[in-house]
């Protein structure tokens, strides 16, 4: 062992003789020292921002309306003490001809300038003006205490929160502290309107892409650059002679020679991340010991590549060869990645099945670009009946362009309807004012037109088992009556030049601030109503008079945001998005039992058949777990399909699963048997992905995965929610697996390096 060990150590001496190891390690000391005067402070939030005004026309209204009633008001208060230059903008803004959006956030900025300006005046407060506003407890305190007692950036605090009050839904809610960045103890613009936790969850964003793109991309090249010489120098006539002329294993001398560059660059990686580390602990007080984990991704990284570049120095013996060779190894690793990804962005992923209909015409399906197929059994394929306007390019599907997110699609079977409504751009919870119900049936040609007013802030939508469309929204429950949808001589942009229908409220609930619903769902069989809510779940049942009245709620310990909703009968599942399933009895919402079939997989569909007996639960890996309610048993059938389903339905004895290139397999819920399926010829694309892309994929290396493993070390304890600000479950996503790229990589390496030592042992040097 001791003349390996000597081969290693060699390694070392040989990069200080060459300097290599002194400047790779000042470079990152040089990198190190300019990041450590980067840090942050925690001050109270009060400096307005142009996008906290949530509706810059609206407020400008409701000042200018304040201040021409002559009542004692904050518009009043606030509009004598704008800038007379403000105050004709403000007029001009409000008396003009409908201006654009572009002019009035132009015109705003004065405004915006002002009431900063404004939250420095001791004097800013009247009591007649705000007698009746009602404060939080945050300003209330403030004010108790005393304004002429109040520091400075307390009063800027207290102003800031009376605006607040006066305007809610015009100006945005801040969180009570703000972040103020600051290099050398200068601060950097003005604070972000973010928590120390939000920041924190950013700040580990931000390390996981400075480990990729800095460690994993430009420190993995300069690796390989480095350390290329080093296998053809060991095989330097001269050199070699020399080595084999000692009693050492030829096998063993390269492999300690590999082992000595890895250690090589183990040294200046452990420098660089550890100093990140500990320059994110000091000066951001986050302490991510996970962090520390990436020295051995890091290393093994460059081990992938390094192998190549060794065997390449093997066999042509020169180390310019060898990063030119271990360059076009990265290439093709890069696109036999990529060209996997665009096809599943552009192709696979937009035309999967993620909802199923057992609609009266035949089974009808949504893909994920919310397109309608429905099954033509003669010439067996799915026909496509329907395709959204707003329906992404090619281009900008393979390119990942954004999209508008939906609520639904529901269907209602009794006119058989698809009702649907868009989700804006913006993130948040649930519709804004003004969003419609769109609905598309056979008797349209399935086109999707608007069909009602939304109420604001919807985040749920379903359909009862009379055909009414239920809306669970921010402020309550809403429905529409069937009778009011009306879809016949409708054209998709009639909701612009006709007075829609809107929904009429039917439950509201008592504690407002802790209603915040983010999931619900609807017994097919009594209409009874299940609310995820924070940390509440509500149950509500009809009336006599048709409204919902409140049956039970419980408040759970759990402080999840984000849940999937099933109810059969007297079963109420939650699936959590940490991979916690709960199930509760409906009436008394007693746990019944909690399990974690798939670990902590999140939940991507909660399904539940009518009869009550079976609940289920589509995870994101594509898996199908089963709830059998009369047994109390949870169940894991032989399906076809498990691990690459996309969407799933109970109808009637009947279990309905879509799975891979479109294809839909009809199973009966007693033994499961398959009764029949809907296999549709695969396309072009279909066969490219399935049976080359996918493959190549698989079985080659894939180091440029490397970065989700990262993220994953990176991210909390608990999964990350797919979509957090507005709480969607259901988004159609590949599962990605964090550990796989490092087995399958593994496993190449160890090939490279076998065929290394055999080519080593068997040349004649």
């Amino acid at each position: 062992m001791r003349p390996y060990l000597a081969v290693i150590s060699d390694s070392f001496r040989a990069a200080l003789a060459s300097r290599v190891l002194w400047i790779l390690l000042a470079v990152i000391t040089l990198c190190l020292a300019g990041l450590a005067p980067l840090g942050a402070r925690r001050v109270l939030s009060s400096e307005l921002k142009l996008f906290d005004f949530l509706n810059p026309l609206g407020l400008a209204q409701q000042l200018h309306n304040e201040f021409e009633s002559r009542q004692p008001s904050p518009g009043q208060r606030i509009f004598r003490l704008l800038d007379p230059s403000t105050q004709k903008a403000l007029r001009d803004t409000v008396e003009g001809a409908a201006p654009e959006i572009d002019e009035v956030g132009f015109r705003l900025r004065g405004l915006l300038s002002d009431l900063n300006n404004l939250l420095n005046r001791r004097d800013f407060y009247e009591e007649q003006a705000w007698r009746n506003v009602t404060l939080n407890d945050e300003a209330q305190e403030l004010m108790d205490r005393g304004i002429s007692n109040l520091s400075d950036t307390e009063l800027r605090r207290l102003n800031r929160l009376l605006l607040e009050s006066a305007y809610s839904g015009l100006i945005a809610v801040s969180p009570p502290t703000s972040l103020q960045l600051q290099y050398a103890g200068v601060d950097i613009n003005g604070p972000l309107p973010i928590s120390g936790e939000a920041f924190q969850q950013v700040l580990r964003q931000i390390l996981a892409l400075f480990m990729y793109y800095l460690i994993g991309v430009a420190a993995v090249l300069v690796a390989i650059l480095v350390t290329s010489p080093v296998i053809p120098h060991t095989i330097e006539t001269g050199a070699i002679e020399l080595l084999l002329s000692k009693p050492i294993s030829r096998i063993f001398l390269f492999l300690a020679k590999f082992i000595g560059s890895c250690a090589f660059i183990f040294v200046n990686a452990s420098y660089l991340i550890g100093g990140l580390w500990l320059i994110a602990g000091i000066r951001f007080d986050i302490w991510e010991h996970k962090l520390l984990l990436c020295i051995p991704i890091f290393l093994f990284r460059f081990a992938i590549y390094y192998s190549v570049s060794a065997l390449a120095g093997l066999v042509w013996r020169s180390a310019i060869v060898s990063v030119v060779v271990t360059m076009i190894f990265w290439t093709v690793c890069f696109s036999v990645e990529q060209a996997k990804v665009r096809i599943e962005n552009s192709w696979i992923r937009p035309h999967r099945i993620v909802n199923i209909f057992p609609a009266a015409s035949g089974s009808l399906v949504v893909t994920r670009d919310k397109s309608v197929l429905q099954w033509n059994a003669d010439q067996q394929h799915w026909q496509e009946l329907s395709r959204p306007t707003n329906r992404r390019s090619f281009f900008g599907r393979l390119f990942g362009f954004p999209t508008r997110g939906m609520l639904g699609p529901i269907y209602d079977n009794r006119g058989d309807l698809l009702l649907s409504a868009d989700l804006p751009f913006r993130r948040g919870a649930g519709t804004s004012a003004g969003d419609f119900l769109h609905a598309a049936a056979a008797v349209n040609e399935w086109q999707r037109v608007a069909v009602a007013e939304l109420p604001s802030g919807t985040t749920w939508l379903g359909s009862d088992t009379h055909g009414n469309v239920i809306a669970v929204a921010q402020k309550g429950v809403y429905r529409l009556d069937h009778d009011q949808i009306q879809v016949v001589d409708r054209r998709p942009d009639d909701k612009l030049f006709v007075d829609l229908p809107k929904f009429g409220v039917v439950y509201q609930p008592d504690d407002r601030k802790s209603w915040t619903p983010r999931a619900a769902t609807l017994d097919a069989q009594s209409d009874q109503l299940a609310v995820w809510h924070g940390r509440h779940l509500t149950t509500l049942g009809t009336n006599g008079a048709g409204e919902y009245v409140l049956k039970n709620q419980k408040q759970l310990d759990a402080d999840d945001t984000t849940a999937t909703l099933a109810l059969a009968v007297d079963t109420v599942l939650v699936a959590r998005h940490n991979g916690q399933i709960s199930l509760y009895d409906t009436e008394s919402l007693e746990p019944r039992d909690q399990l974690r079939p798939e670990s902590d997989n999140p939940p991507r569909i909660a399904l539940a058949a009518p009869d009550g007996r079976w609940l289920g639960v589509v995870f994101r890996n594509g898996r199908l777990w089963l709830y059998d309610a009369d047994q109390n048993q949870s169940l894991r059938p032989s399906l076809a399909g498990q691990g690459d389903i996309s969407a799933a339905a109970f109808h009637e004895d009947q279990l309905l699963l879509a799975s891979g290139a479109n294809r839909v397999r009809q199973y009966q819920t007693a033994g499961f048997r398959l009764e029949k399926q809907l296999a549709p010829k695969m396309e072009l694309l279909d066969r490219l992905y399935y049976y080359v892309a996918l493959p190549i994929y698989r079985v080659f290396p894939r180091p440029g995965e490397l970065d989700t493993t990262i993220a994953h070390l990176l991210a909390d304890d608990q999964p990350a929610e797919p979509d957090r600000k507005s709480h969607d479950l259901e988004g159609a996503r590949m599962a990605v697996d964090p550990w796989s790229p490092i087995t399958n990589s593994l496993a190449f390496t160890l090939v490279v390096l076998l065929l290394c030592c055999a080519y080593m042992h068997w040349t004649d040097f």
